[in-house]
This record gives structure tokens, C-alpha cells and sequence, in this order.
């Protein structure tokens, strides 16, 4: 009943419907994306080290105290012998050196471990360290001629630092 022409169609007098358009991703939408990507691919990576962390230390805590000591002796043999092959060695290796100090800490020399252990872990090496050092607390430095089972008068070079906490690591200068 209106004046007008009859209508067909849509509201647009029989002209169909605009297809909506897809929205144009603005720059704010792609930096944003970006930086989600991103962090979804440090979150990975994170995941990942961890992973090969937990591993080094579920690996060394396989091994007996007596084989912990043994491989720590080695790698003291190596550090007074051949310091820059033993530096470049574990500079290049971080899980060697990430093994290494775990079996410090499984050995009693240091009282924390770099990766994250288990209560019964903490207490074999507090255990270890008890029989080892006769103590709780990680040792003073031992007389250089006693350094990782070497004969006397084969022990540390005079000046080479040694510090207890650090062990093996402090010894080839390499940050703990």
C-alpha cells in the first residue's frame, strides 16, 4: 500500500546482499601474531632444554659414586694437563658441562646442582658428600697433591685457582 514501486529483492530495491569482505589484517594484527609465534617458539625451545636437562641428570644419577668421582678425576687429569683443550671442551659441549657439575654436586663438592633433582638425589649426594667430606657442608679445597686421585706432586699448578664451590669448572675458567 505504499506510494512507491512495488520492492524486490532485498532493501537495495533488488540488488542482492553484499557479500561481507574478510577483514584486512592491520599491522598491529600481524605484530601481534609475530610476537605470539614467537613466544610459542621460545616456549618450544624452553621445553626443549629442559627436556635434555632433565635427561643429563637422570643419566648421571644412573652412575655409582665411585664412577662419579672417576669421571670427575678424568676431567681434573685433562684440566691440569691440556687446560685449554678442557676449556675449548667444554665450551663447546654445554651437556658435557652441565654433567660435569651435576656430578660435582652427586660427588658432595658442591651443596646446589645446576638442574633440578629429586629429594632422594638431594640426600644421596648430602649422603655421599657426608662419607666423602665428613661433613654436610661442601669441602674446603683438598691439598692440590689429593686433587682427583693424582700421585703427590701432580696436583695443581701454582696460581690455578680452585674453589670448592665451583670445582672442575672454576679450574678451566669456565663460569659455572
Amino acid at each position: 500500500s505504499g506510494g512507491g514501486p512495488p520492492s524486490r529483492g532485498g532493501p537495495r530495491g533488488g540488488l542482492p546482499d553484499p557479500v561481507p569482505l574478510a577483514p584486512v589484517p592491520t599491522m598491529a594484527d600481524r605484530l601481534a601474531r609475530l610476537r605470539d609465534e614467537e613466544a610459542a617458539q621460545k616456549a618450544r625451545v624452553a621445553a626443549a632444554e629442559n627436556a635434555e636437562r632433565a635427561e643429563i641428570g637422570r643419566l648421571m644419577e644412573t652412575l655409582t659414586p665411585q664412577q662419579v668421582i672417576s669421571i670427575l678425576g678424568e676431567m681434573q687429569r685433562l684440566t691440569l694437563r691440556a687446560p685449554e683443550v678442557a676449556r675449548a671442551l667444554l665450551s663447546e659441549n654445554m651437556q658435557l658441562a652441565l654433567a660435569l657439575q651435576h656430578a660435582e654436586f652427586l660427588a658432595g663438592m658442591t651443596e646446589e646442582s645446576p638442574l633440578s633433582t629429586e629429594p632422594e638425589v638431594r640426600e644421596r649426594a648430602r649422603n655421599v658428600r657426608e662419607k666423602l667430606w665428613g661433613t654436610a657442608q661442601a669441602p674446603a679445597p683438598p691439598h692440590p697433591s689429593t686433587i682427583g686421585g693424582l700421585p703427590p706432586g701432580a696436583g695443581l699448578q701454582p696460581g690455578m685457582p680452585l674453589h670448592p664451590q665451583a670445582g672442575i669448572m672454576a679450574m678451566t675458567g669456565v663460569p659455572p
